[in-house]
Protein backbone atom coordinates (compact mmCIF):
# COMPACT_ATOMS: atom_id res chain seq x y z
CA UNK A 1 0.00 0.00 0.00
CA UNK A 2 1.12 3.63 -0.77
CA UNK A 3 -0.17 6.17 1.57
CA UNK A 4 0.38 9.58 0.38
CA UNK A 5 -1.00 12.76 2.96
CA UNK A 6 -1.93 16.08 1.86
CA UNK A 7 -2.81 18.76 3.79
CA UNK A 8 -6.03 21.10 2.79
CA UNK A 9 -3.89 23.74 2.35
CA UNK A 10 -1.79 22.02 0.00
CA UNK A 11 -4.97 21.29 -2.13
CA UNK A 12 -6.14 24.68 -1.87
CA UNK A 13 -2.77 26.51 -2.79
CA UNK A 14 -1.38 23.53 -5.29
CA UNK A 15 -4.28 21.18 -6.66
CA UNK A 16 -1.97 20.69 -9.95
CA UNK A 17 1.26 19.26 -8.03
CA UNK A 18 -0.68 17.35 -5.38
CA UNK A 19 -2.23 15.61 -8.70
CA UNK A 20 1.07 14.73 -9.99
CA UNK A 21 2.06 13.31 -6.35
CA UNK A 22 -0.88 11.18 -6.02
CA UNK A 23 -0.77 10.11 -10.40
CA UNK A 24 2.59 9.23 -9.82
CA UNK A 25 1.81 7.41 -6.75
CA UNK A 26 -0.79 5.30 -8.62
CA UNK A 27 1.61 4.68 -11.54
CA UNK A 28 3.90 3.75 -9.29
CA UNK A 29 1.42 0.87 -7.27
CA UNK A 30 0.72 -0.85 -10.97
CA UNK A 31 4.72 -2.04 -10.82
CA UNK A 32 4.04 -3.69 -7.30
CA UNK A 33 3.16 -7.17 -6.44
CA UNK A 34 0.54 -8.16 -5.61
CA UNK A 35 -1.59 -5.44 -7.14
CA UNK A 36 -1.29 -2.51 -4.84
CA UNK A 37 -3.59 0.22 -4.28
CA UNK A 38 -2.79 4.07 -2.85
CA UNK A 39 -4.57 5.78 0.03
CA UNK A 40 -4.76 9.01 -0.42
CA UNK A 41 -5.41 10.96 3.48
CA UNK A 42 -6.40 14.66 4.70
CA UNK A 43 -3.71 15.27 7.83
Amino acid sequence: MTLVRVTPKQLRESAAQQAVVVRTALMAAEDREPAAYVVVLPR
